[in-house]
């Protein structure tokens, strides 16, 4: 039988009763972060130089088709060793309590494995602002007028996520090339 559910913020949840409430709670919470995060990434693109200078159907195309990969890629802050925390929900998920819900599918399951990967390189808020910045400027997205424009933004991003890694990190080697592999996998995931 399924239902409806009202929510405290007027969405209209279905609710069926053959899914486990554990998981349809962790949806829920994960729906409402999910929409916070895609404002608090259109507030971001706003304040990257030269983003508000593009025309406004190129501002929209760029956060529709960047908004996903970046709240994956925004992910790996939440993610820790044995689980995944959700610091504004209050919320801390095991590894095996995301198992045994059924949250580790098929469909999540590479997201988190992509997150975790990410979260592995301890990147400081510098090189993470830097390189959310990078995966938002696509300038293969479709429709878009501007791409050289943000060809050039997206390349003096690249060069500034560059030099902020060989700064801080002279002993890791290839982490930049690392990064953009990642960005070549996440718009796999989520095409």
């Amino acid at each position: 039988m399924n239902v409806t559910e009202k929510t405290s913020n007027s969405i209209q949840i279905p609710v069926d009763s053959a899914i486990d409430p554990n998981v349809l709670y962790f949806a829920r919470k994960m729906q409402f972060q999910l929409a916070d995060g895609v404002a608090e990434i259109s507030y971001f693109l706003k304040d990257i130089s030269g983003f508000r200078d593009l025309p406004v159907p190129d501002q929209v195309i760029l956060l529709k088709y960047g908004s996903c990969e970046a709240a994956f890629l925004l992910l790996s802050t939440c993610m820790r060793e044995q689980g995944m925390l959700l610091p504004t929900a209050k919320l801390f998920f095991t590894t095996n309590v995301l198992e045994s819900t059924g949250v580790l599918n098929s469909i999540m399951k590479p997201k988190l494995e992509f997150a975790r990967k990410i979260a592995a390189f301890n990147l400081n808020d510098n090189e993470l602002a830097l390189y959310t910045a990078v995966i938002l400027l696509s300038s293969d997205c479709p429709s878009l007028s501007s791409v050289k424009k943000v060809e050039s933004m997206r390349s003096n991003l690249l060069q500034a996520l560059d030099a902020t890694i060989d700064d801080a990190r002279h002993e890791q080697v290839q982490i930049v090339a690392k990064l953009l592999h990642g960005i070549a996998d996440l718009k796999q995931m989520v095409s």
